[in-house]
């Protein structure tokens, strides 16, 4: 609900319709952004997901994006002009999701281009009012990026202990010793969406 009223939001502003997730790792960036994915694919004409881990990534996902729109004239470029020139091509576009996974390093959308088509000389599309690009990343400093940072938090302890319940399929009522046992573990593993699912599974 947040991320769509952000994107939304016509009010000016630096990075408008870019938003990065942050938060630490496990805390539930990526299914933050596939859930909104999910809920809102009806308000989009396209959605597309690449990953960032590293630049040979990140100029994969775009010539995957290249392939899959029928991009004419590729096969000479380099990834690197491929990236531009899907670019180029999604400014063109009037209603397109992109969701930009892992982007923990800002040297991956970095480029030697000072091609207009890149914003700062970065592989990262122009934003419009239904051109939106969600980014998720462990880097606090979500500005650098460049984007509006939105933090993903842990989670509390009574959400923690639902989750923990939810994904063990045992029933912890209030007042039960299951439930004290259960805040203990959620306690141990910091309130973690990831480790509390992977508790779970053991359990």
């Amino acid at each position: 609900k947040q991320l769509l009223d952000r994107f939304n939001d016509s009010t000016p502003r630096p990075y408008q319709r870019r938003i990065a997730l942050f938060g630490m790792g496990g805390v539930g960036k990526t299914q933050t952004a596939l859930e909104y994915v999910y809920i809102n694919r009806a308000s989009y004409n396209r959605i597309y997901w690449i990953t960032a881990v590293d630049q040979a990534s990140l100029l994969s996902g775009y010539q995957k994006i290249a392939r899959t729109t029928g991009l004419k004239n590729l096969s000479q470029l380099s990834p690197v002009e491929t990236a531009e020139t899907v670019l180029s091509w999604l400014s063109q576009q009037q209603s397109w999701l992109l969701v930009i996974d892992n982007l923990d390093d800002i040297n991956v959308v970095s480029s030697q281009s000072l091609d207009a088509v890149n914003v700062g000389g970065k592989f990262l599309p122009p934003t419009g009012p239904h051109q939106h690009t969600l980014i998720t990343t462990r880097n606090p400093h979500a500005v650098g990026i460049p984007a509006e940072g939105m933090e993903v938090p842990l989670l509390d302890p009574e959400e923690s202990i639902n989750l923990l319940s939810a994904l063990s399929n045992i029933g912890i009522t209030s007042n039960s010793f299951q439930r004290e046992q259960a805040h203990q573990i959620v306690n141990q593993l910091g309130y973690l969406p990831l480790g509390i699912e992977q508790a779970a599974a053991y359990v």
